[in-house]
């Protein structure tokens, strides 16, 4: 069964792939943002034999956060920068000024989520 988003828009969707079109894959980066600490690769489910609980000790304290922010392009990875804490507007405005645009050529497209819980994109 498909389960389209009920706030989906063909003509949107039709207008985007339209303007993406003019665009070779090459020319595409994609950045993006992520979080990382002590708790991250916990999981929240697991599997036991019959009328056994799954248990595995874990990290009760979250320990030190840090935010990696990454671009991604046709090729790879082409630039990251980790930090100590959450990403702020100055933190990312600084990730593409001073690092991302420095290794871009003309012609590059930046895409960046739309509404990727951070309100400072």
């Amino acid at each position: 069964m498909s389960k389209p988003a009920i706030e989906r828009n063909e003509n949107d969707r039709l207008n985007f792939i339209v303007h993406m079109s003019q665009y070779y894959p090459t020319q595409l980066v994609f950045s993006d943002e992520a979080v990382y600490d002590k708790r991250t690769l916990s999981r929240h489910y697991g599997w036991n034999f019959r009328g056994k609980r799954a248990c595995k000790s874990t990290f009760f304290v979250r320990g030190k956060r840090f935010t990696i922010e990454g671009a991604l392009c046709f090729k790879g990875l082409l630039a990251y920068a980790i930090q100590e804490g959450p990403m702020n507007s100055n933190d990312y405005h600084n990730f593409i000024e001073h690092i991302l645009v420095i290794i871009l050529f003309i012609g590059i497209l930046i895409i960046i989520p739309y509404n990727n819980n951070a309100d400072f994109y």
